[in-house]
């Protein structure tokens, strides 16, 4: 596309936004000067689960807030866990703790392998869907499921069933795997490890058709000092080298609702916020498994990602990092020392941050005296990731001035799927129409 001076209107709106979860209109509109405007419309339907949430009790709060979303959903679970347990004062054990880090992983290997293989990948290749990707590149979409199907059966065997948790509660769990379970669940993951390997060479050594590098960005991701953390973290931390406690956080993210769009925009103390697999890379890139660690340097990665396609290879990174943290623990965990504990209702106030396969994830509970919830506030990775897309777009868009409407049009999706963002979630085509002026 030519700037000639003539406006030109890219409204990503002939038909849904291809391969990501939920509903989303891009508008971007071009000039001469460069870009005019960029608007992430978030268009799917509210769905009020905080509003669906007060008045329930405690217990059933983990449950429901499960059900939010198909693909999160064991994040959801664990962080409402977290949030509730921190408010009624129950500090879970080390085995609970470490058998709830599982289904994280368990999260993180499914989404990853879903989005990495299923929805960025046919960009990669030229095809419009995995399906016309499976006639030329078979062995690629049977490994990418292998590794979903790993993520679901780890999920199953923690959580009571693939999605949508059941064991996960309150005080601890309502049944601990059997040893022959989860010994059937190392066998998997130690086969598991090629496949792993084989999709971070796949993903290093794919192109975009241009960078996406903004140099302001800032990322951040939950914290704990020696850890590569996915739940339990210590507070949120920023690669300008901040750090806040999960309480703080909650204080000092603010979001502001925008009349184009159903979805809150967010920001930390002011400033556009990326989180996601590229941020936990960039923030605790040392404390990944030695493993995953030893693979970035041996691909030259750095301390630090800068183009946001590198969201992919992150991912890739983590498959590698969840296998072998999974592995390490399943062969240390003592299941005798986990014991579901009776938690009493009372009034209190809770914040649970974690990482969702996409970022931050944070709730935050207030409990009365009955253990019935009168406040809560959700806020998902993919509203915070909102306003760095559209930065990203101002800021890169411009470097495809010479390109063709279609070339620009799928350049805007695959940088949007790089992002992996869940709309639904965030909600509290791409239509392509070129209007010149």
């Amino acid at each position: 596309m030519k700037y000639t001076g003539k406006e030109l209107s890219v409204d990503l709106d002939t038909g849904l936004l291809a391969r990501v979860e939920g509903h989303a209109d891009i508008y971007v509109k071009l000039s001469q000067r460069g870009v005019v405007d960029v608007h992430v419309k978030v268009v799917e339907t509210a769905r009020f689960f905080e509003a669906m949430l007060m008045g329930r009790l405690y217990k059933e709060v983990p449950v429901l807030a499960s059900r939010i979303c198909g693909i999160c959903d064991y994040a959801h679970a664990l962080t409402a866990t977290e949030a509730i347990e921190s408010a009624l004062g129950f500090k879970p054990s080390e085995g609970i703790m470490l058998l709830r880090e599982l289904l994280a992983h368990a999260d993180n290997i499914y989404s990853h392998a879903l989005h990495l293989y299923l929805l960025a990948l046919p960009d990669y290749y030229g095809f419009h869907d995995v399906v016309e990707m499976a006639s030329k590149h078979m062995d690629a979409v049977k490994r990418g499921m292998r590794l979903k199907a790993l993520g679901n059966y780890m999920a199953t065997v923690i959580g009571g069933r693939a999605t949508m948790n059941l064991a996960c509660v309150v005080g601890g769990f309502t049944k601990v795997p059997r040893k022959d379970e989860l010994h059937a669940v190392i066998e998997r993951l130690r086969k598991a490890r090629e496949d792993a390997r084989i999709t971070v060479d796949l993903f290093q050594e794919l192109s975009p058709p241009a960078n996406a590098v903004r140099g302001s960005s800032v990322y951040a991701a939950i914290y704990k000092m020696t850890e590569y953390p996915l739940v339990y973290a210590e507070g949120v931390a920023t690669d300008k080298g901040d750090r806040v406690s999960k309480e703080e956080f909650s204080k000092r993210y603010t979001e502001t609702s925008l009349p184009y769009s159903k979805a809150k925009f967010g920001s930390l103390d002011s400033d556009v916020v990326t989180v996601g697999a590229m941020a936990r890379y960039n923030i605790a890139r040392g404390n990944l498994h030695p493993v995953a660690y030893k693979l970035s340097n041996e691909l030259g990665l750095g301390n630090r990602l800068t183009d946001r396609f590198q969201n992919n290879t992150a991912q890739a990174i983590e498959l590698v990092h969840s296998i072998e943290r999974s592995i390490d623990i399943l062969d240390n965990v003592n299941l005798n020392g986990i014991k579901r504990s009776t938690v009493f209702p009372r009034a209190g106030n809770g914040v649970g941050i974690t990482e969702a396969p996409r970022g931050i994830l944070m709730h935050h509970y207030e409990l009365d005296d009955s253990g019935k919830v009168k406040f809560v506030n959700i806020v998902t990775p993919t509203s915070i990731n909102v306003a760095s897309i559209e930065s990203d777009l101002r800021t890169t868009v411009p470097i495809l001035n010479n390109t063709s409407n279609s070339e620009l049009t799928s350049y805007i999706e695959m940088l949007i799927r790089a992002y992996d963002p869940c709309f639904s979630c965030s909600a509290h085509s791409l239509h392509v129409k070129v209007e010149e002026s």
